[in-house]
């Protein structure tokens, strides 16, 4: 009785490299899987795969059907593709973010987002990011508040508290009313 066997992904890619013997090695022969060009680039495997498709990259599919693309091809690609943006470790939002949980002690988004004039969304994200970073944490009421190490982080240098939630509303009520 014959067996068949389905090969893994790895299996299949180990054979399609070794059927060119220059891929990884230093030369004009030296050949790319889109994942390699994709991470030599700094942007996702998606998007370069979408510029092979589109023809804007040159490439071709190897018999096992994964992109390949030669010194010339990461070349274009270099040029046509540019690499997805690096997030700031300490961006000044967060530390604008990190300001008003000191002052406040917590705050929920919806009460930073008209203080911070950017969109909720992005309001969450950079306290998601300090959350990673272990400086603020999320309440079960869904509130933030500073960790230690982000009190430590973002304590003020003799700088003047932020206004409270409800001073502020104050003072953007008083400033609509008044109409300056």
């Amino acid at each position: 009785m014959l067996t068949i066997r389905e090969s893994s992904r790895d299996e299949r890619d180990t054979a399609a490299m070794s059927m060119h013997d220059t891929v990884g090695e230093d030369g004009p022969g030296q050949l790319f899987t889109s994942l390699e060009a994709a991470a030599i680039i700094g942007c996702a495997r998606v998007t370069l795969a979408e510029r092979l498709r589109d023809g804007s990259v040159p490439g071709w599919r190897n018999d096992f059907g994964r992109w390949m693309l030669d010194a010339a091809g990461l070349a274009v690609a270099k040029s046509v593709i540019h690499p997805m943006p690096k997030r700031r470790e300490d961006c000044l939002t967060c530390h604008q973010i990190g300001d008003l949980l000191y002052s406040w002690e917590t705050a929920t988004v919806l009460e930073l987002t008209p203080v911070m004039g950017i969109h909720e969304g992005n309001v969450r994200k950079h306290l998601n990011d300090l959350a990673a970073r272990g400086l603020a944490v999320r309440r079960l009421d869904g509130a933030w508040e500073l960790t230690a190490p982000g009190i430590a982080w973002i304590k003020p240098q003799g700088d003047e508290p932020l206004l409270s939630p409800t001073d502020f509303a104050n003072e953007l009520d008083r400033e609509v009313s008044t109409g300056t």
